[in-house]
């Protein structure tokens, strides 16, 4: 009886908080596209709210071509309205602090280039499928650079800090994550004296949450 109604509640849990139910890539490609994703809660988000959770849902989940091209439409999408959709105002409290980090322009393409890197950079030649971002006429590969895609340079530092050191979501913007000293970061980029990196390197996988780190604390590995 008393294992029965534990389990009950484990379940009222799982219920009451619909951002356990992460779901796959598709399932926020629908709703991002507005066709019905089969769950109202995920169907109610803004824009910017669906694009946060298709960079953290869906753990490895592997998409085929026809969903990489679609993917890449979206994510054109995201960067030719990036204006409209980074002061997008948060309408689910159950993603607030995530979407908070991603608020200006800066934390928003950053968020847009996670989600690129996450599924192979999405090569315009390999999907091919060539759509240009409204505001700068570039392609999303042309945009971003080939930095640590599978066809680009990789380039890989550490950090170099006792204390370990701090990823923001832009130069001197809110803390994404602490990072202790000596770990190997994957570098896809740089903005005067902080470099634009993808956090951080395990077993040769690409974690993708693009991040800032000060140059004064990453140094080349010998």
């Amino acid at each position: 009886m008393i294992k029965a109604k534990i389990l009950f509640l484990s379940l009222l849990f799982l219920i009451s908080f619909p951002s356990y139910s992460c779901g796959i890539p598709s399932n926020w490609m629908d709703a991002y596209q507005d066709i019905d994703s089969g769950n109202k809660w995920r169907d109610s988000m803004s824009k910017l709210e669906k694009l946060v959770m298709l960079r953290s849902c869906g753990g490895s989940s592997m998409i085929n071509k026809s969903q990489q091209t679609r993917l890449l439409t979206i994510l054109t999408d995201a960067m030719s309205h990036k204006y409209q959709y980074s002061m997008m105002p948060t309408k689910n409290r159950d993603v607030r602090n995530q979407v908070r980090q991603y608020r200006g322009l800066i934390a928003y393409e950053g968020l847009v280039e996670s989600i690129y890197r996450r599924f192979y950079c999405l090569n315009d030649a390999q999907v091919n499928h060539i759509q240009k971002i409204s505001q700068s006429d570039l392609t999303l590969f042309e945009y971003f650079g080939r930095s640590a895609c599978p066809d680009g340079d990789t380039i890989i530092m550490k950090i170099n800090a006792p204390s370990g050191g701090k990823i923001r979501s832009k130069p001197k913007g809110s803390v994404l994550a602490s990072l202790r000293n000596g770990l190997k970061i994957m570098i896809v980029g740089k903005s005067k004296d902080w470099y634009r990196v993808i956090n951080p390197v395990r077993n040769g996988e690409q974690n993708t949450m693009i991040g800032y780190i000060h140059e004064s604390i990453l140094v080349n590995i010998k």
